[in-house]
């Protein structure tokens, strides 16, 4: 059996060992027998018990008992004494009864009734079905049904379904047709790797004549060995079911899907479910585990000698499964697949409305359910970083849109020496090669790191941090699903001002980025939102700027788009802002540049952050998927800005 924690307070246990003790002396009484045949029933003496009984012969009755707690898969029960009157060789004694369970069932509580009769001198209990339970007739056994409700959708912002359909095998038995009930379960417990225990107190407490499934799998997964392994087991049935298993979009955010709890689901969500019942195991899916998968109702009953139900002795409601309403919108989800479905590399995107900070799409590619960076990422911003350092310095009057800024090959600040990582893109200008001298929109648009580095030197550390603070990077918001916001560093120096202020200290994360452009579009940098019902605690305030600071930084923006390194994004009817940047961070120990697209069009804000191998003349990944996205996105879902 299972270990299951005894919920019944020692106080009960205490009453009857208490008085079992102090009845010795009592010969004339029927006490002495009420008392030590329920102790010994409680304790799980049931020969003992069997001992106190008029049964005959005492194993049947000790079988009987035995087979009441495998009935209804008992982790404890507790009796207490009630009156006991006597009428010259017969007696009657009440008891009370509190039967748990267990763990994700409720404590059972009733009353029952004892006949004893007096014996050569010995007060005996009555044997007879109603010792066990006083509704319980001849032939008659009690068991424990589970009711248990089809688990919920998660939805889009239109109330679409998110979860797909699967096709699924269910092994489960009709414990009444089972001949070795232990043997059977037991193979396939061992075949399918779950708790023989587990399985067996599910079978034992089921309804003999209730279809119980127990183990599931998807039909595709069910192939080869495993099946082999499974098939010729007696009793042991197979059936197709279809279940909402599949994320339609973004595996991982949505999350996966045991259709029974496995070794590891059991260590990670602990007692609370059952073989047959769903459980969430990553994503929203998990979050939202007790809403998506409800709670069983649960039913004692008796159970005829066909294993008919003849009476529901005690009912618990359980909770109906609700569904999880989120801000995800399909079209927008669809768009950013199709954008991320031919980089060769790993890339992550995510989009939401500006004017509110609602998540309308999550990306990965590759997708499944393991790949969520585009939440999670700790990615530098690079370049991508400028449309925020380019805030504090417009605003701090250090420099103008059109003012001549040099674009070196190179900067050093304290030490400190910084290169145009951008050069090594396919496409980028020559004007730093000349004598030219660009301005510092054409610095902007495409992405001069030693102009930014260079402009650091009039700029002041805290006027950058708190600009940073001001476009959510590192705020204290939280999704229910694991999420970075973000994190400025620490400036103890010149060199390390100028590497913020070109993003290569600074680590964001894909949604981070996003809402800092959400922030340029709207002017107001909203907190995210990803789940609308059931209802998520208070998000922090929005943050707003001012409308004439933030001016000149969309025009700067908007020149990425039209005349910098982002023109191929420069899709639609609409027109489309955005700052592209280049990063080198060592990933899973390996060196990686990440290049970035930031940008909006309309009311849709959107990051994509691709991982690729350092190579000269590499293709601007992340610029090709902005543009796809943008070409697939639907034109219901973006206005002009």
């Amino acid at each position: 059996m299972r270990s299951r924690v005894r919920r019944i307070g020692a106080a009960l246990a205490g009453l009857v060992i208490a008085a079992a003790g102090t009845a010795c002396a009592a010969q004339a009484s029927p006490e002495i027998s009420v008392r030590n045949f329920l102790l010994d029933w409680q304790a799980g003496d049931y020969e003992s018990a069997a001992a106190y009984t008029t049964g005959a012969p005492a194993e049947e009755v000790a079988g009987a008992l035995r087979a009441h707690h495998g009935h209804l898969d008992i982790a404890a029960i507790r009796f207490g004494l009630g009156p006991i009157s006597v009428a010259d060789e017969t007696a009657s004694a009440a008891y009370r009864a509190e039967v748990d369970l267990g763990i994700s069932d409720p404590v059972w509580e009733y009353e029952g009734q004892l006949t004893l009769n007096r014996i050569e001198g010995v007060w005996r209990v009555v044997w007879q079905p109603g010792v066990i339970h006083p509704q319980l007739g001849d032939g008659e056994r009690l068991a424990v049904s589970h009711e248990i409700p089809e688990r919920a959708q998660v939805l889009d912002r239109d109330g679409e379904p998110l979860v797909d359909n699967a096709s699924v095998v269910a092994l489960g038995v009709l414990p009444g047709e089972l001949e070795d009930v232990t043997a059977s379960v037991t193979q396939l417990a061992e075949a399918t790797d779950h708790d023989a225990d587990r399985l067996l107190n599910r079978v034992t407490s089921a309804p003999p004549n209730d279809f119980v499934p127990l183990v599931v799998f998807r039909r595709n997964d069910f192939t080869g060995e495993l099946r082999s392994a499974v098939t010729g087991i007696p009793g042991v049935e197979e059936r197709d079911i279809e279940m909402p298993l599949v994320p339609a979009h973004a595996g991982a955010l949505i999350g996966a899907v045991s259709g029974t709890p496995s070794r590891q689901d059991e260590a990670e969500v602990g007692d609370r479910y059952q073989p047959g019942d769903t459980v969430g195991v990553s994503g929203l899916q998990e979050a939202f585990q007790v809403e998506l998968a409800g709670t069983a109702t649960t039913r004692v009953v008796t159970l005829d000698p066909e294993g008919n139900v003849a009476e529901v002795l005690a009912e618990w409601a359980g909770r109906a499964s609700t569904p999880v309403h989120t801000t995800l919108d399909s079209e927008v989800l669809a768009a950013a697949e199709t954008a991320l479905a031919n980089i060769p590399t790993d890339s992550h995107l995510v989009a939401v409305q500006a004017g509110t900070g609602d998540v309308l799409a999550v990306a990965e590619q590759p997708g499944g359910y393991r790949n969520d960076a585009a939440l999670t990422g700790e990615f530098f911003a690079g370049d991508a970083f400028t449309m925020i350092s380019t805030s504090a310095l417009l605003e701090g009057g250090v420099v103008e849109p059109g003012a001549e800024v040099a674009c070196e090959e190179t900067s050093t600040v304290d030490g400190r020496t910084f290169a145009n990582l951008s050069t090594g893109l396919a496409g980028y200008p020559v004007f730093e090669m000349t004598s030219q001298t660009p301005t510092f929109e054409q610095d902007f648009a495409n992405s001069c790191t030693t102009a930014f580095a260079s402009l650091s030197r009039s700029l002041e550390g805290q006027v950058l941090a708190d600009t940073a603070a001001r476009f959510g990077i590192g705020i204290d918001w939280s999704l229910p699903v694991d999420a970075y916001p973000g994190a400025f560093p620490e400036l103890r120096s010149n060199a390390d001002l100028a590497a913020a202020s070109v993003g290569q200290d600074v680590t964001v994360s894909p949604i981070a980025m996003a809402l800092a452009a959400g922030a340029v579009s709207d002017g107001t940098w909203w907190p995210p939102r990803l789940v609308t019902s059931p209802v998520q605690e208070e998000r922090p305030p929005a943050r707003p700027h001012e409308a004439a600071r933030l001016e000149p930084l969309r025009e700067l923006m908007r020149a990425t788009v039209t005349d910098g390194l982002a023109q191929e994004a420069n899709v639609g009817d609409d027109p489309v802002y955005a700052q592209t940047g280049l990063a080198t961070q060592e990933i899973d120990g390996e060196t990686r540049q990440v290049q970035w697209f930031v940008g909006y069009r309309g009311d849709i804000a959107f990051a994509i952050a691709v991982q690729t191998v350092p190579t000269v003349g590499a293709q601007q990944f992340a610029v090709t998927a902005a543009a796809q996205f943008l070409a697939a996105l639907p034109s219901s879902v973006d206005g002009e800005q």
